[in-house]
């Protein structure tokens, strides 16, 4: 199952907290289960936060998405020989 958390700032609070901890606890998550946050920054701190208090022992993942989504666009960009951070892939000619 999973769950919604926005990564605005303002979802860092005791209502968000408590949204998570009774999604969790509606799950009924064990220590044999996993918490995964897929971002960064308050997505993480939150989602890790709400897991640890939960319930002692919980496994957690935290996967950050800027640097994947860096590492994606730029492998695309790469691949089809475009531009990234004024890095240039097209072909030179020698001489």
């Amino acid at each position: 199952k999973n769950g919604l958390l926005y990564h605005m700032k303002k979802s860092k609070n005791f209502t968000t907290y408590g949204q998570i901890v009774n999604f969790l606890a509606k799950q009924e998550l064990s220590r044999i289960d996993l918490v995964v946050a897929l971002g960064g920054g308050v997505v993480g701190d939150v989602a890790g936060f709400s897991a640890s208090t939960f319930l002692r022992g919980v496994k957690y993942v935290q996967i950050p998405t800027t640097l994947l989504a860096k590492k994606l666009l730029e492998k695309i960009e790469l691949d089809n020989g475009g531009n990234w951070h004024e890095r240039n892939n097209k072909k030179r000619k020698n001489g």
